[in-house]
């Protein structure tokens, strides 16, 4: 679709939803249905889509991150104890994640793109080819928290900071656990999926400084 951007792998529809109000075509793509407007969300795989549809005016990718990202490390062994030995299911699991991101990225090559994840284990980085190209922090644009996110970026600038109201207070410190909401997140059905929706001081960045260069 080379009128409208694609935002993969995101059901929230915050995104989606600041591209719309600054008049730029977008959609999502997952395999949840999303919790914003419908009309503006593809359900389904993410690859068929890119497979069948690989010209995009634009996208910004947010693929799984649970089984590359560096924070969960100790879960590919055995008890987290690397004398173990290696969690052969846990591995398993990050060879096809990082598989994913790599085909994510081979697909989209057609097309300026960002690929959004956590900080990400070293060898899932071998095995998808993904790497940092830039660093932000909800603290830069607008919110009071902390959680770094990384982007791999392709034909697409750094984001600039939009809102400093950091940086976050020291460690240890009453205020720092109110910006610790995203780690101090209430174990539940929805806490994977609610600490990683998008912030709108993010969404509202994408749109303005990739969107809107892209239009």
């Amino acid at each position: 679709m080379k009128d409208a951007w694609l935002i993969g792998c995101e059901e929230s529809g915050t995104t989606v939803a600041a591209f719309r109000r600054h008049g730029i075509k977008a959609f999502s793509c997952d395999i949840e249905p999303t919790r914003g407007d419908a009309a503006w969300h593809i359900k389904g795989d993410l690859l068929a889509l890119l497979r069948d549809d690989p010209l995009w005016l634009g996208g910004i990718m947010h693929p799984e991150c649970t089984y590359v990202a560096n924070s969960g490390s100790k879960h590919l062994y055995v008890g987290g104890r690397k004398e173990n030995g290696p969690c052969s299911e846990r591995w398993e699991r990050m060879v096809t994640a990082a598989g994913f991101i790599g085909d994510v990225i081979a697909l989209t090559a057609g097309f300026p793109c960002a690929y959004e994840n956590p900080i990400m284990l070293g060898v899932a980085q071998m095995l998808s080819g993904w790497s940092a190209d830039q660093t932000i922090h909800p603290w830069q644009f607008g919110h009071r928290e902390m959680k770094a996110t990384c982007f791999k970026l392709h034909r697409l600038p750094p984001l600039v900071p939009t809102q400093i109201v950091g940086p976050p207070p020291h460690a240890g410190s009453p205020e720092r656990k109110a910006w610790e909401k995203c780690f101090r997140a209430a174990p539940g059905p929805n806490r994977r999926r609610d600490r990683s929706k998008t912030l709108e001081g993010y969404a509202d960045a994408y749109a303005r400084q990739w969107g809107l260069r892209c239009a």
